[in-house]
């Protein structure tokens, strides 16, 4: 600092002690910037925080996996482009709720009935139908004591994970209802891996399916049904029944693909619009496309008719009115029409029950199909002969483009079959439809042997027969491991995984209490703490397997190192204590952490440095540079050491020593101060009155 000489006028002038002050001020302020330059600090190990939970549904172990049938493979595996049509998704807990990877959890009958509710916005905060959000059924449910609830309307995406929904009993009462585990699925929502045994729907409404009653627009990939449906008061509107699906319509296209059902259907049917009933789908209508792939179902229809039309079909009931494209590949079916009244009315066929209306489906694909059909009157059993009853077939046929590939029908070596029957689809494809006359087993043995229907889905082909169905036995099954999951054991090293040896074991889901078997240390350096899914090492460590854990598990051990160490060092210290004291102005301060991690090989190293009780780190890296008067205080060290080769060997700890700093206040001096002609003061002006200019260099 240097004090400028006298000036000439006053003005000019300004009162030295208030400058002095608001220089003081600010030194003790610490509002002087002050730049230190430290090292890059390594990324801490710090976990992430979990995501905010839904209360009404439970959330799968963060680490966990689980396999869904993935709609976006089914062309590549229906083609044999691929063998394997399913996904593995990975639990991240930090993940929202309800995403694919943290998905919402049903576990339980009541938060099926929950998930209900909500899809009626009536619980949760979740809205539109659950449309964006994932729901997986992580176990089955009986229903055999409690109340079942169906979803009304989904637009969303279940994953049923191969787990099993039984003894369902639900009765609709409402003639405009739709009746399934599913009433209604829209705008294009996916259900997969689901089963439903024994299930039981009554007094249904107008559509009626093992899975669902009716969609506009669907994924339903690798779903098993088998129940029966009745109506036993008159309804005077049209049934439609499906072992999977009642009816599509709509003007989103429905794929069904590797499902399965067997079901019973007794319809009070003398109504104005009669039924459209197949083993798979009802029926569909409006521009909807919709795809068959690979299924195999199995439907004893009773309609009970005596004036209203009946159209009944082995995989697809009927295409109605405007439908769009129909495409029919890999089936197999059975369908039954018992107790039929009216001759002129029922229709029945192998595989398509018919279509009707001013306009055909746009396109209708049929392949590699194994059907048979028949129908009883008064006690007499028909055989069907045709592929497809057609309703004015000839102009029909003839304005539709049309495929037909190995198509194959089962009758008796003498058929007898009524005019009801319709006309055989020889129109366009004679060639490709072919009559089994001989026994029924062989038809079904032909099935088994049929190359085209690929191996990779039809696993199970020598229980094509249709006589014994159960969803186990399903040929199309695309099985999960739904319990006794495997945990294997290993220790992470050199990216990859290391044997460990703890012996492998299996597991449930929902299983409590279950300890898991700790390793041998490999040496003194080495103390186990538990086990993780999270080869990040920012998940939970346990000893005992969380209960929400599902699927096969790969569990790492993770390490300490009980015989790593850090210390404090000072620079510049004045004294021998464990306080340093200085005097602002004059240098800094300087903490420096050292660490060492024994038989570690280049540990990674994380130094937070804390100050006074505070929670929150004020500095970081491996020195804590001090000059401020603010800095005064006590500081404690936190280090953490990770192995580079072993990344879940680690060492994290807070030093009970620490290292108490003192910067004192510095004083601001005027080392010369000067009188000459044109200082006030020196011509008679009191000292006290002099003004100064000060200027800081």
């Amino acid at each position: 600092m240097q004090m400028l000489k006298k000036s000439k006028s006053t003005k000019y002038i300004v009162l030295c002690i208030a400058l002095l002050l608001c220089i003081t001020i600010a030194i003790l302020s610490g509002a002087q910037p002050y730049n230190t330059a430290v090292d890059t600090p390594i990324t801490p190990i710090t976990p992430t925080a979990d995501a905010t939970l839904n209360s009404t549904y439970g959330a799968l172990f963060h680490g966990s996996t689980y396999i869904y049938t993935d709609y976006r493979k089914v062309e590549d595996m229906h083609s044999g482009a691929i063998t394997d049509d399913t996904t593995a998704i990975t639990i991240d807990s930090t993940k929202p709720h309800g995403s694919q990877e943290n998905p919402f959890v049903i576990d339980s009958t009541a938060k099926w009935n929950a998930f209900a509710a909500d899809m009626n916005n009536t619980s949760s905060g979740i809205t539109d139908c659950g449309a964006g959000d994932y729901f997986v059924l992580a176990k089955d449910l009986d229903f055999g004591s409690s109340t079942f609830t169906p979803v009304s309307q989904f637009r969303g995406t279940f994953y049923g994970l191969g787990h099993t929904i039984k003894n369902v009993t639900h009765s609709s009462g409402n003639a405009l209802d739709h009746s399934g585990i599913f009433r209604m699925l829209v705008n294009a929502p996916t259900v997969t891996d689901l089963n439903v045994a024994n299930a039981t729907f009554t007094d249904v409404g107008y559509n009626v399916g093992g899975i669902c009653g009716y969609a506009d627009g669907a994924n339903i990939l690798n779903c098993h049904a088998e129940g029966t449906f009745s109506r036993t008061t008159r309804l005077n509107i049209q049934i439609n029944s499906g072992g999977i699906l009642g009816s599509a319509y709509g003007t989103n296209d429905v794929l069904v693909y590797r499902c399965s059902a067997n079901y019973m259907g007794t319809f009070w049917a003398n109504t104005p619009n009669g039924a459209l009933s197949g083993a798979i789908v009802g029926g569909t209508g409006g521009v909807a496309k919709i795809t068959i792939l690979d299924c195999y179902g199995k439907g004893v229809i009773d309609h009970n008719s005596s004036t209203a039309d009946v159209y009944v079909g082995g995989v697809l009931g009927a295409a109605a009115d405007k439908s769009g494209a129909v495409r029919i590949e890999n089936g197999v079916s059975y369908i039954y029409q018992q107790n039929v009244q009216n001759t002129t009315a029922s229709h029945v066929a192998s595989v398509l029950g018919f279509w009707a209306g001013a306009a055909a489906p746009s396109s209708l694909i049929i392949k590699n199909v194994y059907a048979s059909g028949r129908g009883s009157k008064n006690g007499t059993v028909f055989y069907i002969n045709p592929t497809m009853y057609v309703k004015d077939h000839a102009s029909r046929i003839n304005a539709m483009p049309l495929t037909v590939d190995n198509v194959n029908w089962y009758a008796a070596a003498t058929p007898s079959c009524d005019s009801w029957y319709g006309e055989l689809l020889t129109a366009k494809a004679p060639s490709q439809t072919h009559r089994y006359s001989g026994s029924e087993t062989d038809f079904w043995a032909a099935a088994q042997n049929e190359s085209k229907l690929p191996s990779a889905i039809w696993l199970n082909k020598s229980s094509i027969d249709l006589t014994n169905y159960t969803i186990e036995s399903s040929p199309v099954i695309n099985k999960f491991v739904k319990e006794q999951f495997d945990i294997e054991f290993y220790n992470y090293k050199n990216n990859s995984d290391e044997s460990i040896g703890v012996t492998s074991i299996k597991y449930d889901y929902g299983a409590t209490g279950i300890t898991l078997s700790a390793p041998t240390a490999p040496d003194a350096n080495h103390k186990f703490v538990g086990w993780t899914t999270d080869l990040s090492g920012n998940g939970d460590v346990f000893t005992t397997l969380p209960d929400n854990a599902y699927g096969n598990l790969k569990l790492y051990a993770v390490w300490d190192n009980p015989n790593a160490t850090a210390s404090i060092t000072l620079y510049n210290s004045k004294t021998k204590d464990n306080t340093d004291t200085l005097e602002y102005g004059t240098g800094n301060i300087k903490l420096t952490a050292t660490s060492s991690g024994p038989g570690m090989t280049s540990p990674l190293k994380t130094f937070k440095w804390y100050k006074d009780s505070g929670s929150t780190a004020v500095e970081s890296g491996d020195t804590c540079t001090l000059t401020d008067v603010k800095q005064s205080g006590t500081y404690s060290l936190e280090y953490t050491l990770q192995d580079t080769a072993e990344p879940l060997w680690r060492h994290k700890e807070k030093l009970t020593t620490t290292q108490s700093v003192t910067i004192n206040k510095g004083q601001l001096s005027i080392k010369t101060f000067e009188l000459d002609s044109t200082t006030p003061a020196y011509v008679g002006i009191a000292l006290s009155k002099v003004k100064f200019t000060v200027e800081l260099k």
